[in-house]
């Protein structure tokens, strides 16, 4: 029979391969729908990109409820359904108390982003030589440690208690829906405003940070478990296997094997730096929807202008 020690070496790489088969999956699904359906030749008119938000929320949903059926039965403590799901981070009861870790990332990441743009750096990987994209990836990286060590202040943590998890939702709904409101102000049709909005927060941030820190994170800190700690926040591996699939998957921007491949976007790679903040934040609250609004916010932002604008507006 094998060792405990092999069984454990065993379930590691189950988990790696069940998670690579899963990012496989996804790309395949979402690939398949640009290539060949309606649905991609639409999104290659419009500028929106749902399909791979759509493939990694399915894949993702998928995945979990496989771990679900496949766990060890507790006959004393029945698992439910909500609770196995929440330890994936899908879990909206603490939705109000992910708020404040999730400003404090969004100011850690303005703050450096405008020492950036101060310096006349660009923010962006494809811009500059080699050199200055790296540093640019190796700052937004710090915005991880930073961010944690600002939660683990004494007054921070003060704050953090005080603070109304709903006023801040509110904020945070306030803004998304702002250039919707504007142009139903301006009474102009809100059609392209809505659907940019839905896809950066369903397409991009539900999408991404369910699968690649709800799922593929939390699934290898089953397997391979969270033995590290910093500033009182413990993870392990999973949270740079998560990060590294994330920089993959940007790497596989422009790569179509059902067309006429493409090349890949080497630094696009580079977002597996940009992604620790997303995943110390899952560690930090225990559900994803502190990075998700991170994430939202982020690809939100530099977009505002256009969209107040019309940019998107289809009529």
């Amino acid at each position: 029979m094998p060792s405990s020690s092999q069984k454990t070496v065993a379930r590691k790489y189950l988990a790696l391969g069940e998670v690579a088969l899963a990012f496989s999956l996804m790309h395949v699904a979402f690939r398949l729908v640009k290539r060949f359906t309606s649905w991609g030749k639409w999104e290659s008119t419009s500028g929106h990109n749902f399909s791979p938000g759509v493939s990694m929320i399915a894949v993702a949903v998928l995945m979990m409820s496989v771990c679900y059926w496949r766990r060890p039965k507790n006959e004393t403590k029945p698992d439910t359904l909500a609770r196995h799901f929440a330890r994936f981070g899908a879990n909206l009861r603490s939705l109000t108390m992910a708020f404040y870790p999730a400003c404090i990332c969004l100011v850690v990441l303005l703050l450096a982003g405008a020492v950036l743009l101060a310096l006349g750096i660009p923010i962006s990987l494809v811009q500059g030589p080699w050199p200055t994209t790296f540093a640019v990836a190796l700052m937004m990286s710090f915005v991880a440690i930073v961010t944690l060590w600002v939660l683990s202040r004494k007054r921070s943590q003060e704050w953090e208690s005080r603070i109304s998890g709903s006023m801040l939702f509110l904020l945070v709904a306030a803004l998304a829906a702002s250039p919707i409101i504007w142009a139903q102000w301006q009474r102009r049709s809100m059609a392209g405003e809505l659907l940019t909005v839905l896809w950066l927060l369903v397409g991009t941030g539900l999408g991404e940070e369910l699968f690649f820190r709800g799922y593929v994170q939390s699934r290898l800190n089953l397997a391979f478990g969270r033995r590290w700690t910093l500033f009182g926040v413990s993870y392990g591996p999973g949270l740079l296997w998560a990060a590294a699939l994330f920089g993959m998957i940007h790497v596989l921007n422009s790569y179509d094997y059902f067309k006429d491949l493409g090349s890949l976007s080497w630094r696009h790679g580079l977002t597996t730096m940009f992604a620790l903040h997303y995943g110390f934040l899952r560690e930090r609250t225990g559900t994803v929807v502190a990075p998700l609004i991170v994430h939202f916010l982020v690809n939100l932002g530099p977009r505002l202008p256009m969209l107040i604008n019309g940019g998107f507006s289809s009529g």
